[in-house]
Formats: C-alpha cells, structure tokens, sequence
C-alpha cells in the first residue's frame, strides 16, 4: 500500500474511534448500593432460569423484603398486604375470634370456656367440652400453634369443629369469627352477671388488675377498674405475658401512680430526646402495688414496671423482663408490598437507665426485687387459670354432673394455683415489708451512684456522654 493511502487510513480510522468515544454516554459512577446488592439480582435471575415452575415475582419481591426487614433487628418486622386489616386492627384494639378458649397441650384440647359475646358462646359450647376435629382434622395430631392458628381465621372464613360435651355426646359446629374489641384489662374473674371480680382477699380489700397488653382504650378501661376498687389496701398489678403495645398507653398507665419525675425518655437514631414527665394530677399516690413481672414482659409494660420500681413506688415479683427497649415506626411500601415496622428509636427509664438488652450483657430490662420463677407445670397451671377465668359463665351445668365434681378451675383461689401471685398478696399481709423492700432497693440505687461518681471518667475530654 502506498505510504499515503496508509497514512489516510489511520487517520480515518482515529476519527472514527473519537467519534465513538466522544458520542458514546459516559458510564456512571457505581452507586454503592447497587454495587452491594448485584448477588440479589444474581439470585433472582438464577432463581428464575432454575426452577421448575415460573416464580410469582410478587411473592419473591416480598420475600425478599421480609428478609432485609428480618435482618435488621429481632423486633423489626414486615407486614404482607392480606394481613395489614387484621394487624392494624389489633392495634386499633380489635381482634378477629371465634371465642373459643381452649387449653392445647399433651395431645388434647380441652375447652375452658367462651368469650362474652362470641361465636361460640352462641352456639352454647360449654367448659369441659373437647375439640376431636378442626376441619376435618384431627385435633389431637396438632401442634398447640397449629391450633392457635386454626381458631384465629379472618372474618370470611368458617371454622367447622367437632367437639364432645362433658355429658359425652359429640356435636358439630360451623362457627364464623367475628371482630370483637379486646379486652385488655381483666380481674381475677367474671361474676355471674360477666363482670370482672377483683378481690383475691375480699375482707383484706387486696385487689388484682392484669392488663393483658396496651392498645387505645386500654388506659380508660383501667381507668374504670380503679374506679371499682375504692378502698382496696392494697393492688397486684399483673404485666405478666404483656407483649407491651403503644408507649402512650404505657406511660398513661404509669402517670396514674407517679406524680413527679420523668417516667421515660425516648432517644432517636440522631440521639434527639424527648422526656415523658410524671404529672400530678389523677395520681392514686397512697395504695401499695406489687407488680408482677416475667420474661414475655416488653416494651410498654416495662415502662410501666421499670419507673414504678425507679421510684420506688411498686415492689416487682417475678422473673426479669424482656428487655425490648426499642421503638417501632410504621412505615407503608410503595407498589402494594405491605408495611415495615422498624426499630427507629429506644426509650430509657427516667432519664439515663436503658431496657434494650445489648450484645453479651448480663443484665437487661427490668430484674424483679423478689426473684420468683415458676415452673413449667407452675406456668402452665397459671395461663390454664387465666384462660377459664376470661370465660363467660356457663349457661347451665350438665345435668349428668356429679355432684362431688371437683371445683371448677376458674373458682379454686388463684392463689393455690399461682405461687408468684401468692407470693404478692402475702406482702401485703405482712406490715411494713412492702416499706422495708423499698427502701433496700432505694438505698442498694444510692450506692450504686455513689460508686459510679467516684469512678474516673473514661470518656476523653469533649466528647459526648450517654445518649448526649
């Protein structure tokens, strides 16, 4: 080739490549979460080229989802579509039941009794019956979960159950759930008319209030409890199993028995606080309280818990709480995928004393002044109690009944069943040990602080303490 046509050629040829180069969309920079998050797509797409049938890629988007939300904490949680009616409307203080209180454990389920009101107290189910059949399955091959799960259906579905009756004679029911407002706050139990009976020592006037969990009404209910009990000498506040609720319920709760000091201080991820003072008015200040308190014991009532004890104002008996010390937010998905609620905040007792159980701690939520664990069988017993004694009263007792048939459960004194509440009421008989209790716990805080004020400051000048 002539040197000439040679030199033309490459000169056409680095035009063209500039030209590619410079009309060519320059690439962007990577974006740091798509760079983390390629071996997701790359699961997605081997998913979709590997499996047998074509994946719902609705179902693997909130799949995917749950598991970043799952992911984050063990309290965030995610929130499927089909079941946001049914959750918000347990906040709202309402559940979707068919009524029926039964007792699932060693191959059984026992009836203990019917809600008021409910589906299965239309349908005259009475204590003593026992379930042989859900849907057609047998009842006994179910696990106490399975169970749990079979009983709560949504408002549209039907619940087919075959049961025998204490007399012996089998019968099928086809019940429809209904939504029913909870009843957060109860007593010992239901009189015959279906009131609520709060004394466990009459002629003591030593009163028993169990507040089940915290939903919107719950402070006005309990509100109205205490209104009934006038006189009493003294309350078993009863936080046991309470999976806690909205932290306004709580503090309310607690307001009613503090009237000076912070109550709780809730600190955001910015550490931005906001403090929950005690305030003076409505305080019921002078009737003793012994709180009960467990391991399923979290958020709310911890509150509730936490600052009666920091002020001394309620001896806790039990075993230690949670320590669910974080606040959930809310928060709706685009493209109808459902609902977060994410750790977005923690509270703090009073000003400076966390709940939150951190990594490797000892310690966490709110210890008990009396340690009083109770056995499995113990424990069982107690829930056993609690569920007969939410039932309606029976509208009449088989007529095949002996009359030497034992004592229903929910009638035998609740404290020959429970030894933690056995143990709150005889504080109350025994004078000046709620006091001395108290002070123990006052004066072990003191030195506590007095310890920690002489301790050198391990922070470096400036920098911030606590949640400062």
């Amino acid at each position: 080739m002539p040197k000439r046509n040679l030199i033309w050629t490459i000169a056409i040829v680095a035009a063209a490549v500039t030209t590619v180069l410079l009309t060519r969309p320059a690439a962007p920079p990577d974006d740091p979460d798509h760079v983390r998050f390629r071996p997701v797509v790359r699961a997605y797409r081997m998913l979709r080229g590997q499996t047998y049938r074509p994946p719902d890629d609705a179902n693997l988007l909130r799949g995917a989802v749950r598991g970043m939300v799952e992911g984050l904490d063990e309290f965030s949680s995610y929130v499927p579509p089909e079941r946001l009616a049914s959750f918000r409307a347990r906040l709202a203080g309402r559940g979707t039941t068919i009524g029926l209180l039964v007792d699932a454990a060693e191959g059984t389920v026992d009836v203990l009794g019917v809600l008021p009101g409910s589906p299965a107290q239309d349908a005259g189910i009475e204590p003593g019956a026992r379930v042989l059949r859900i849907d057609g399955d047998d009842a006994e091959a179910l696990s106490a979960e399975e169970v749990r799960q079979r009983l709560g259906r949504p408002p549209r579905e039907g619940v087919s159950l075959v049961l025998v009756d204490p007399a012996g004679k089998e019968r099928t029911c086809e019940l429809a759930p209904r939504r029913m407002e909870l009843d957060t706050v109860a007593g010992l139990r239901r009189t015959a008319a279906g009131r609520w009976e709060y004394f466990v020592l009459p002629d003591e006037r030593i009163a028993y209030i169990r507040i089940k969990e915290f939903a919107p009404r719950t402070t006005e209910r309990f509100e109205q409890s205490l209104r009934e009990l006038l006189g009493a000498r003294g309350i078993v506040l009863d936080l046991r199993d309470n999976p806690g609720g909205g932290l306004e319920a709580g503090y309310a709760v607690a307001n009613l028995f503090l009237s000076e000091g912070v109550i709780f201080t809730r600190v955001d991820r910015l550490g931005r606080r906001q403090e929950f003072p005690a305030r003076p008015e409505g305080t019921h200040s002078d009737v003793p309280i012994v709180v009960l308190v467990n391991g399923q014991t979290a958020s709310a009532a911890e509150i509730v818990a936490g600052s009666l004890q920091l002020y001394d104002r309620a001896v806790l008996v039990g075993s230690r709480t949670r320590g669910k010390g974080l606040v959930q937010s809310m928060i709706s998905l685009p493209n109808d995928l459902g609902q977060v609620n994410l750790t977005t905040a923690e509270f703090l007792l009073g000003v400076d004393q966390p709940v939150a159980r951190r990594p490797g701690a000892e310690r966490w939520g709110v210890g008990p002044h009396i340690e009083l664990p109770l056995s499995p069988a113990e424990d069982r017993a107690r829930r056993r109690y609690w569920l007969a004694s939410e039932a309606a009263p029976a509208s009449r007792r088989p007529a095949t009944a002996p009359t030497t048939a034992p004592l229903p459960l929910h009638l035998r004194p609740a404290v020959e069943v429970d030894p933690q509440l056995a143990c709150a009421v005889a504080l109350f008989t025994e004078p000046g040990r709620i006091r001395e209790l108290l002070a123990q716990a006052a004066a072990e805080r003191a030195a506590r602080q007095r310890k920690a004020a002489s301790q050198p400051q391990t922070n470096p000048a400036g920098a911030p303490h606590g949640d400062e």
